[in-house]
């Protein structure tokens, strides 16, 4: 079976695999330490449970936080709250430790992408990234539901612009097309085999009447705090207990097509009031509205699949979906759509190894293009680059991840900051899918980076001496091919080739052996000077972090 557990420890090369799919980048000591692991275990550790939460943001112009709510004329404008909000979001995937929690936020973001621009404010962002951080190893139905009437979301897909009379359809039709069950094969006018355009129009009207809530549950006369997060979401309009601009009609009757059993979704006549429906009623029509797509095996099926190229591989062929997808999604279904039951399953699989072929050839290891994200923060954490701490200036700390979201934006990809509410191209474009990361400019701009970065020339990150690394970290080092072999395991995710005319290993031993490197070595350990092996040093990480390999994982 493709999902039996890899057997035996890792290794170096298959714990690197699980920290690059699994975490924002691993040092040569975390790798080492899960090579002795099963991947059971490591993947039980990578998955123990965080119980500390991030501060949250502060605000450049007061140096403090500017949550619950900002104050008029105090804090930054709304905007420039959203700078600071991705920056800061920005940090904790840098900063985070060795556990999955912040790829699975950023995960959730893939599911629900959000545009910052949009929103253009950092306060909604702000909480529903606390919502992803709630839920990123959580239940994912719970989720979608809180989604439904996050104020983000609200604003970002016109749900606060849905009311009775004036149906907005923006919100219900995301929710089936990108954030739930997905379109299947059209099979008829409207049909699009999962759902149809009635089901739309039908959910529109059970998600109408909300707003977004703008004083973020300090208005204490409407306000809604979710029971579960202590997050505040939006609110009904109306006063008191009805919701005045929901559609409460019992006609046309609100009844789903046959992809949903033909279900009928009505408020009970005693929850209705001058043809108002009570704030309760109308929460718990959302709730059932998320059960019933919930009901439906498709939907598990197409979150299991977005779980599936987000950690594995973008391509699924039929024998995947057998043999992978399918079971994953019985996880799922059994585990009432608990995500981490499913995630840890794939990724303690043989076939997340590649020691199970039977759905697919050996293309797991390496299968991946590095978005700018994983490339970029990789490299800073494999190399222990020095990153802001709390004890940091607060514009020190903004430009220092004020430059590294420029260059994930050359790199083509701005952070929390999509070009569309389908979200970035790479994790859901057809057929490309991850091969969207590289082009000719977004290729200049990742060879940019490794550049500078190797070179210490990216004007806010500190120096490394690359020299005192090497000798911390590579056996014999004074041997050149020893400390070319240690960067091919450690940075690259296949061997390369060490024969013949495409002979890369003794490309790059060339480099550092223009001179003659065991003596250059012996004197820099003798003398501690650095500068001559550590610009040899920087040569060569140039080109292994500019060549295609490094651009995979």
């Amino acid at each position: 079976m493709a999902l039996a557990p890899f057997s035996g420890n890792l290794g170096i090369k298959n714990a690197a695999h699980l920290l690059r799919r699994a975490t924002f980048g691993a040092t040569k000591a975390t790798i080492d330490s899960y090579a002795g692991l099963s991947a059971t275990a490591a993947v039980d550790l990578l998955a123990a449970v965080v119980t500390t939460e991030p501060l949250p943001p502060k605000d450049l112009k007061t140096g403090l936080s500017w949550l619950p709510a900002p104050i008029e004329d105090v804090n930054s404008k709304s905007f420039e709250l959203g700078g600071m909000f991705r920056a800061w979001a920005l940090a904790q995937c840098l900063e985070s430790t060795i556990n999955i929690k912040e790829k699975m936020v950023f995960l959730m973001h893939i599911f629900f992408p959000t545009i910052s621009e949009t929103v253009d404010d950092g306060t909604p962002m702000y909480y529903q990234n606390k919502l992803f951080r709630y839920y990123a190893t959580g239940n994912i139905k719970t989720l979608v539901k809180k989604m439904c009437i996050d104020n983000a979301m609200l604003d970002l897909l016109d749900g606060r612009l849905n009311e009775v009379g004036v149906p907005n359809e923006n919100f219900a039709r995301e929710l089936f097309e990108l954030h739930t069950i997905g379109k299947g094969p059209q099979i008829g006018l409207n049909d699009y085999t999962n759902y149809t355009e009635n089901d739309i129009q039908v959910a529109a009207r059970i998600l109408s009447g909300w707003t977004n809530d703008n004083k973020y549950g300090t208005n204490i006369t409407n306000s809604n705090i979710d029971i579960d997060t202590k997050i505040p979401l939006g609110v009904l309009k109306g006063d008191g207990l009805y919701a005045s601009r929901h559609d409460a009609s019992p006609t046309p009757e609100r009844k789903f097509s046959a992809a949903f059993q033909n279900k009928i979704l009505a408020h009970p006549a005693s929850e209705i009031v001058s043809g108002k429906a009570t704030k309760v009623s109308v929460q718990k029509q959302v709730d059932e509205l998320i059960d019933l797509i919930f009901e439906q095996r498709a939907t598990a099926i197409n979150f299991c699949k977005k779980i599936y190229r987000y950690f594995v591989y973008y391509h699924i062929t039929p024998e995947v979906e057998t043999a992978v997808i399918s079971p994953l999604a019985d996880t799922f279904i059994a585990n009432n759509f608990e995500i981490l039951p499913v995630v840890k399953e794939l990724l303690a699989s043989q076939y997340f190894y590649d020691a199970n072929n039977t759905a697919t050839d050996d293309n797991i290891h390496g299968g991946i293009i590095k978005s700018p994200l994983d490339l970029t923060l990789g490299t800073l954490r494999f190399f222990e680059s020095k990153i802001p701490d709390a004890n940091t200036p607060l514009k020190e700390y903004y430009d220092y991840y004020g430059q590294l979201l420029g260059s994930l934006n050359n790199q083509g990809m701005d952070f929390y900051n999509p070009l569309d509410v389908a979200g970035y191209d790479a994790y859901h474009q057809f057929p490309a899918y991850n091969r969207n990361w590289i082009t000719v400019n977004t290729l200049a701009f990742r060879y940019d980076f490794a550049l500078k970065f190797c070179k210490n020339n990216l004007e806010k990150l500190p120096k490394i001496n690359f020299a005192n690394y090497v000798k911390t970290n590579v056996t014999n080092a004074k041997v050149a091919s020893n400390v070319v072999q240690f960067f091919v395991d450690y940075l690259y995710s296949e061997t390369i080739s060490t024969t013949g005319v495409g002979n890369r290993f003794d490309y790059f031993v060339a480099i550092i052996t223009d001179i003659d490197w065991t003596d250059e070595w012996n004197k820099y350990l003798s003398s501690n000077m650095s500068d001559f092996v550590n610009s040899k040093l920087e040569d060569l990480l140039a080109a292994m972090t500019q060549s295609p390999e490094y651009q995979l994982m």
